[in-house]
């Protein structure tokens, strides 16, 4: 019992997490929403890759039950760090480096939540 306790506490702070990503980052989204929409445009498949990420996971899902949650303190090093750079490009109006902070952001996520076997195999499928 304690183990499913550990495991909703530590997904309903990843969820609440990536909500928290998502309106940080609403003037970046909005700023790659109509690339991602250009009929002539590189990424126009951009709106398929969280379908993409989850089937990842899915199909992983067995090796990351093998290996087991665990807790990392290095994740937030990586979030802040992703965080400082994103602050920093969106000052200078630098959106192109927003989107390489963002993934150094989730990364810090994951490998806080995750674990570091975890995000290996969610970085690394």
């Amino acid at each position: 019992m304690d183990k499913i306790k550990e495991y909703s506490v530590r997904y309903s702070l990843l969820i609440i997490s990536s909500i928290l990503l998502l309106i940080a980052l609403h003037r970046i989204i909005a700023y790659y929403i109509p690339l991602w929409n250009d009929e002539q445009g590189y990424y126009t498949h951009a709106p398929l890759v969280p379908f993409v990420i989850g089937y990842m996971i899915w199909k992983n899902r067995l090796r990351i039950g093998a290996e087991g949650l665990s807790c990392s303190w290095l994740g937030p090093v990586f979030s802040l760090f992703g965080m400082l750079i994103y602050i920093a490009a969106s000052a200078v109006g630098y959106e192109i480096a927003c989107g390489p902070a963002i993934l150094l952001f989730i990364f810090g996520i994951c490998f806080t939540f995750l674990g570091k076997s975890c995000t290996r195999i969610l970085t690394f499928p």
